[in-house]
């Protein structure tokens, strides 16, 4: 392949990158509108690179959530987090608390069970958090959405 097929080959795949992108841009402004999120509170909740990694015994005691569901105790602990984490460092704090998350397919178990409901947000690929009105709710007592 001559230079020329090389660049031409890369500039095509550039395009297409580029158009994906704003297709995917644009899927993002749709689900911001969905579930009521401002492109800010988007962009404030993504952690800054330099952030520590939570540290575990600051969010949770052990054995804490012993019992609870898994969608009930990632309620309170991205409540007391704060800001979105990764589902590594969820389900490290859900196995600190005392949820039995063992099996072979834990991390895309509990991955599916944030993804799919209305209490949890996915401001990156990497990060999940609590909606803004899971968090109101859990202040009131109440453990998330539609309860």
């Amino acid at each position: 392949m001559t230079d020329d097929a090389k660049r031409a080959a890369l500039l095509d795949l550039l395009s297409d990158t580029e158009r994906e992108i704003e297709d995917l841009q644009r899927v993002a402004r749709f689900l911001r509108s969905r579930i009521g999120l401002q492109e800010a509170q988007v962009r404030s909740a993504a952690p800054e690179p330099q952030q520590p990694v939570v540290q575990d015994a600051d969010i949770v005691s052990s054995g804490e959530y012993a019992g609870w569901s898994s969608r009930e105790a990632a309620i309170r602990i991205l409540d007391k987090v704060g800001r979105p984490i990764t589902v590594d460092d969820l389900l490290r704090l859900l196995r600190r608390a005392g949820l039995e998350l063992n099996g072979k397919h834990a991390r895309n178990t509990l991955r599916r069970t944030l993804f799919g409901d209305p209490a949890f947000v996915h401001p990156t690929p990497r990060l999940w958090g609590l909606a803004p009105k899971a968090r109101t709710m859990n202040e009131e007592g109440s453990l998330g959405l539609g309860e």
